[in-house]
């Protein structure tokens, strides 16, 4: 440290005084780099909290909307009054095709299945062809099951290759599940 101190002692003016302004170029530096370090870390961490934000603001406005459809789903069944063994099924089908157009954009169609989980019928037609054995999907397996109202888990639509989820309504008759919606 001495050896230091008498080689800047040595030095003439100018040469001290662009010494002193490069270290507290340095100095300045640093500090304006540590400065922004924590800038962009606090920043970082406010973005993240605001997409945390909106990501559970957009999950419950589509819990909300679930839970509507699926109201939607109970009370179109009702009043159509489902049954596999019914001669108008295809009249039927078509009252809840125009159903399901004017309930909102975000219906592809709909798959009417039996008790065993084959497709009784669909719209599009081109959805699910009549025959078609969904007894393997998990949610279709809980409803039929359970009687209770299942979301599937996202999977990729046959038509238009989009992700989608499927909503589950059992349909009750005699007080057992006679099919899903």
């Amino acid at each position: 440290m001495n050896s230091l101190r008498t080689w800047v002692s040595e030095l003439g003016l100018w040469p001290r005084i662009a010494l002193a302004i490069s270290a507290g170029f340095f100095a300045l530096l640093f500090a304006f780099t540590l400065l922004g370090e924590l800038a962009l870390e606090e920043s970082g961490e406010r973005i993240l909290e605001e997409r945390l934000a909106i990501t559970q603001l957009a999950a419950r406005q589509i819990d909300n909307w679930l839970l509507e459809e699926t109201g939607e789903l109970k009370q179109a069944s009702l009043t159509l009054e489902l049954d596999i063994n019914d001669p108008d099924l295809d009249l039927k089908a078509q009252h809840l095709a125009q159903f399901f157009q004017q309930l909102n954009e975000f219906s592809t169609g709909f798959f009417f299945v039996n008790q065993s989980g084959k497709v009784v019928l669909s719209h599009p037609a081109e959805l699910y062809p009549t025959g078609t054995d969904l007894s393997a999907a998990p949610h279709i397996q809980l409803a039929l099951a359970q009687g209770e109202p299942t979301i599937s888990e996202p999977y990729r639509d046959s038509l238009t290759n989009k992700p989608v989820a499927a909503l589950g309504v059992p349909l009750i008759t005699n007080e057992q599940v006679s099919g899903l919606l």
